[in-house]
């Protein structure tokens, strides 16, 4: 679309092409923005096939001490507010929640606004008594949290590389605790992320 458009403004401003050029610069930038500025954002449990799934999309049963979220897009300026907002809404959903789970492997680039953000959601988090646990993060991702310090904030046993470990560490903390009605508690036999 944003093609077509430019492709007739530089028509209907010819000999100044220029012009019809900076409106689809500025036409691609603003899409970029408008695009990434709300990504989705899914509280994902266990389908009854094992997998885990948009809780909303499939209306399957979440846990309530657990929340495993997962985040498609980068943690960038114009998004970070709106991230925040949805963990902080679902902590507010659930009062007996003790770990929030991000499942990062959507997240492809993180700025300083996301860093900063990640730590001031750890430090309010913490105050609540709920942990934050980061699973599935990239190695952009990895580097970021060693070179910001941002591991130290979220404490290199609240990272992980599997799901399965995120989801291991948090049920050893519950403990007896622990609802066995919680979906996440039983693994896909498939399940090694």
């Amino acid at each position: 679309v944003v093609a077509v458009i430019t492709f007739i403004l530089t028509l209907v401003w010819a000999p100044h092409l220029e012009q019809g050029i900076k409106i689809g610069v500025i036409l691609s930038l603003a899409l970029f923005l408008y695009r990434t500025m709300s990504p989705r954002v899914a509280v994902l449990s266990r389908d009854p096939d094992g997998t885990l799934r948009d809780a909303e999309v499939r209306k399957l049963q979440t846990c309530r001490n657990i929340s495993l979220i997962r985040f498609d897009g980068p943690l960038y300026f114009a998004n970070t507010g709106y991230f925040e907002d949805k963990v902080l809404e679902r902590v507010a959903l659930k009062p007996d929640l003790k770990f929030v789970i991000i499942d990062a492997e959507g997240i492809n680039e993180i700025d300083a606004t996301g860093e900063e953000m990640l730590h001031n959601l750890v430090v309010r988090l913490n105050e609540a008594g709920i942990e934050l646990i980061i699973a599935r993060a990239k190695k952009q991702l990895w580097d970021t949290f060693e070179r910001t310090k941002l591991m130290d904030d979220l404490g290199r046993d609240h990272v992980f590389a599997l799901r399965t470990q995120a989801f291991n560490y948090a049920w050893d903390r519950l403990g007896d605790n622990h609802a066995e009605t919680c979906p996440l508690r039983v693994p896909h036999p498939l399940e090694q992320t």
